[in-house]
This record gives structure tokens, C-alpha cells and sequence, in this order.
């Protein structure tokens, strides 16, 4: 997922909630997602908490082999990754990026961020919500249509690729 540049922070650029967390940020996002957890009726394992731990301190979006093979070192087999995955995945605790041809990419959810793939060089971007927002209540009034933006990827051109710098 290279080849581009990523943005350099400014008043218009999004950042993933990983790029910004520090003084116990990482704890606090995997403190609230085992709340959810309890409140869930699920239980609280170490394995699941190492799941989280790891994905609260990586900035990419990891596949669930990725994952395990991380976790390995801390005795979390494969198959507990894929099912904890699957877990998180329902109770909306991780947010899937699937496109097509390509294993799923997994992070924590966040509603801070949407996803925007670059369709030459494979950078994933994060794209400002509200505006997604704003965008998905106009279809959803005109068509009917209501999309989920937790889920969705939208396909394009990053600004490397473009030759062009994203706008201050």
C-alpha cells in the first residue's frame, strides 16, 4: 500500500486516529473497545486484548494473517485471530476494507475516518466523515438509498499519482 506519498498534515488533511494518539491514547481506544466487549456479553480473553492492543498501535490496515503472524510471538494461534476477527468485525469493533482481488485489511473503528483507495498505487487515504456524511444524506433524501459508511471504500486517484498536492 505504497508508492505514494501520504499528505502532509494540515488544516484539510485526515489522518487516521493512529497517527494522532499519544499519552495513553492506544490504552484508552483498547480500554473502550473491551467496554464493549462486557456490554456485549463477551468475553474478556487475553488473546482478544492482545488483538486489540496490536491493532491500537499499528497505523496500517492489517490482514488477519498479517495479524496472526504478529500475535504469534505472544501465543495467539491463527484460528483464534480469524474468530476474534470475525467477533469485532460484528459487534463493530474493527472496520473491514475489502476490495476486490485483495484480502480484508483490518483496523480498530473509528468514526473519525472513511477510507479512499488509490486505484494505481494501492495507498488507502483517510477522507474527511462529515462530508461523506453530508453526501450520504443527500442520496439517501433524493434515492432512497442509504449507505454505510463504516464499510465503504471509495475508488480514485491519490495526489501523487495525480502529480498534483492535496488542498491546504
Amino acid at each position: 500500500m505504497s508508492g505514494c506519498p501520504r499528505p502532509a498534515p494540515g488544516p484539510a488533511a485526515v489522518e487516521h486516529a493512529h497517527d494522532v494518539l499519544h499519552d495513553g491514547g492506544q490504552r484508552r481506544l483498547v480500554e473502550e473497545a473491551l467496554g464493549r466487549l462486557r456490554q456485549a456479553g463477551e468475553r474478556l480473553t487475553a488473546a482478544r486484548r492482545a488483538v486489540l492492543e496490536v491493532l491500537a498501535g499499528r497505523h496500517e490496515h492489517l490482514s488477519a494473517d498479517e495479524l496472526a503472524s504478529l500475535l504469534a510471538a505472544r501465543g495467539v494461534h491463527r484460528t483464534t485471530v480469524y474468530r476474534t476477527l470475525e467477533i469485532f468485525s460484528a459487534l463493530g469493533l474493527v472496520s473491514v476494507r475489502q476490495l476486490p482481488g485483495g484480502a480484508a485489511a483490518y483496523h480498530l473503528a473509528s468514526a473519525s475516518h472513511l477510507h479512499g483507495h488509490c486505484d494505481r498505487c494501492d495507498a488507502v487515504t483517510a477522507l474527511p466523515r462529515q462530508e461523506l456524511e453530508e453526501l450520504a444524506a443527500v442520496l439517501e433524501g433524493r434515492v432512497g438509498f442509504r449507505l454505510d459508511l463504516q464499510r465503504s471504500t471509495l475508488l480514485g486517484r491519490c495526489p501523487g499519482c495525480r502529480g498534483t498536492s492535496p488542498a491546504p
